[in-house]
């Protein structure tokens, strides 16, 4: 992905989960530390608790001995602003959906589920709350990214497992 000056590149490696590359030069500007296994999910910028930044997914193994991680990753120098391991997907594919207030919407196939996270940030740094989890049977979206208009949320509410469809949750 392209942002500002930077070329940021999903390596998804133990010891870089993504790194950054001057667009110009193509000198590695920053690389961020390891988050769990490769998953599908594509980086994505967002401005949560007033920063912009990397929000990114990791997978976990079937058993969740290996954990997964949905992060805030610096845009300045790729440091891990924080991370939540609430919510297990052996294969995320969706983004992290941003909602308002500061949320995001997790979700995924293969018996994951989904949860609603909020970042705020402090005077020692960023913390994330977990606001609300749904169980697989309730909501869980294995392909398709969610869609926020206006207060509403809408999920394709399917996977390998279900086949429930479109449902809608309010946002209040």
């Amino acid at each position: 992905m392209l942002y500002k000056n930077l070329v940021i590149v999903a390596a998804q490696a133990p010891d870089a989960f993504f790194a950054a590359y001057d667009r110009e030069k193509g000198d590695l500007a920053w690389k961020s530390p390891g988050l769990g296994l490769p998953s599908y999910v594509s980086p994505s910028v967002a401005t949560l608790a007033g920063v912009e930044q990397l929000v990114a997914m990791s997978a976990s193994n079937r058993d969740a001995t290996v954990r997964g991680a949905t992060a805030g990753i610096s845009l300045d120098d790729g440091s891990v602003l924080w991370k939540y391991e609430g919510w297990q997907c052996w294969i995320p594919i969706p983004n992290a959906t941003p909602l308002p207030g500061d949320k995001l919407f997790l979700t995924g196939g293969y018996n994951a589920g989904s949860a609603i996270i909020q970042i705020t940030k402090g005077a020692g740094g960023f913390e994330v709350a977990e606001v609300k989890k749904l169980d697989a049977a309730t909501c869980g979206s294995q392909i398709h990214q969610p869609i926020v208009y206006k207060d509403h949320l809408y999920v394709n509410n399917n996977s390998n497992e279900k086949t429930n469809g479109m449902t809608c949750f309010t946002l209040d």
